[in-house]
């Protein structure tokens, strides 16, 4: 067999939780060994980082489409309505956003500011009757679901 045959029939994954530092391993191994390690640690460290970012990101980038959604389909009918609850959602996930943004990205932070200052500042009423406000707020959210995107796809630095 190849090598990536045994690789994919014997190899192990393992996560360490809880070193407090990366060089504190203290297993006694070799350098070359040690610095292996230590390497293999900062990148489970920042996959697990990045796989936040994009979970929490695309959670609010769905919230944001939403948003955009109902400001450009509310017609005053049934079908083209939203609830009073609509920009309370916004404002959490908004809140989670900022809650998670443990690598203290400030393009992270500035989203975040938008969403609350550009979407979340009227009450669902103001937006239901207004259809100007509700069309400004519709680019707005159009502006910010595409900021956005590039934080849901795998292309998230840490």
């Amino acid at each position: 067999p190849t090598d990536e045959q045994l690789d994919r029939k014997f190899k192990i994954d393992f996560t360490i939780l809880n070193i407090p530092e990366v060089g504190d391993a203290r297993a006694g191994w070799d350098t070359a060994t040690e610095q292996r390690f230590v390497e293999n640690v900062k990148r489970q460290h920042d996959n697990n980082v990045k796989a936040v970012l994009i979970e929490i990101a695309t959670k609010l980038h769905k919230e944001v489409a939403h948003v955009f959604d109902r400001m450009n389909t509310c017609d005053g009918t049934r079908k083209g309505r939203f609830t009073d609850t609509l920009i309370d959602k916004l404002a959490a996930k908004a809140d989670m956003m900022e809650a998670y943004n443990i690598t203290n990205s400030q393009e992270i932070k500035d989203i975040v500011k938008d969403i609350r200052e550009q979407l979340c500042n009227h009450t669902p009423k103001e937006l239901r009757d207004e259809p100007e406000l509700r069309e400004e707020k519709g680019a707005k959210a159009r502006q910010l679901v595409s900021r956005l995107a590039k934080f849901t796809d795998e292309q998230v630095n840490v």
